[in-house]
């Protein structure tokens, strides 16, 4: 099942994906957890090859019995950096393949070097999962960041979730609800109080923020509910909202 979440360049996407790192790394038994974080203008950090090689270092360092593999496939390449893009994929789909459980967290695949780069990241994923072996639709769960208007055509046939103002209002507000709730026990104040600030917070977010605290307080009941393997394949997208974070930032003073 390949459920599907979309963002804004403020709405704090780069939180989000940070918790849902931090969320995995609490699941027991303890599964492999990698994350990489896309950056356009980094070199590297926008494209396959770095991508692979951080999510390799990454399962080395939590899986040390991959190291006689890796050592041996790297000494007959006959280089001393790891820049093959065959050897690449083929150490990690051989290292992915052999973890019991893995968590992988890609944030903000549309700031690959190229849209042609990106296409080929989600396909690799999407094959890899898709058309391997049955037990690995259960071993690996993969989560992709990545605005909504660069993924179209990559994660389409993908259920997605749309997170912006117009698709989550009912959201922010709920969740504003509770957390105001909580200051009438904790600073004593009246629950009429509490409903007003509930308010204040909900109409000033415009879905930034408070959206993403919300999403960040649904992932954590997922995890709780042990129910984050239904999010086994995932993009987080979102419309580009017409507020910059100064505006949010002033309309929050």
């Amino acid at each position: 099942m390949y459920p599907t979440i979309t963002y804004t360049m403020v709405s704090g996407k780069t939180v989000l994906a940070s918790l849902v790192v931090e969320e995995a790394r609490k699941l027991k038994p303890s599964p492999t957890v990698l994350f990489f974080y896309f950056k356009q203008e980094d070199s590297n950090r926008n494209n396959f090859l770095s991508m692979a090689r951080t999510l390799l270092s990454q399962i080395l360092k939590q899986n040390p019995h991959t190291l006689d593999y890796f050592y041996s496939k790297c000494c007959s390449s006959g280089g001393a950096v790891l820049t093959s893009r065959a050897l690449v994929e083929e150490l990690l789909r051989f290292a992915l393949g052999n973890c019991e459980s893995a968590y992988i967290v890609l944030d903000g695949l549309d700031e690959c070097c190229t849209r042609k780069e990106r296409g080929e990241i989600a396909s690799w994923f999407r094959d890899l999962i898709e058309n391997g072996p049955p037990d690995i639709r259960d071993q690996l769960h993969c989560l992709f960041v990545s605005q909504h208007d660069s993924a179209r055509k990559d994660y389409r046939d993908l259920p997605s979730i749309t997170a912006d103002a117009d698709n989550n209002e009912e959201d922010i507000e709920a969740f504003c609800d509770v957390q105001a709730g909580k200051l009438v026990t904790k600073l004593g104040i009246t629950e009429e109080h509490a409903h007003e600030i509930a308010e204040r917070v909900s109409a000033a977010a415009e879905g930034m923020s408070a959206l993403t605290s919300r999403l960040a307080l649904l992932t954590k009941m997922a995890f709780k509910e042990s129910s984050f393997s239904l999010i086994s394949f995932g993009l987080i997208s979102a419309a580009r909202a017409p507020y910059t974070a100064w505006n949010v930032r002033w309309r929050l003073l």
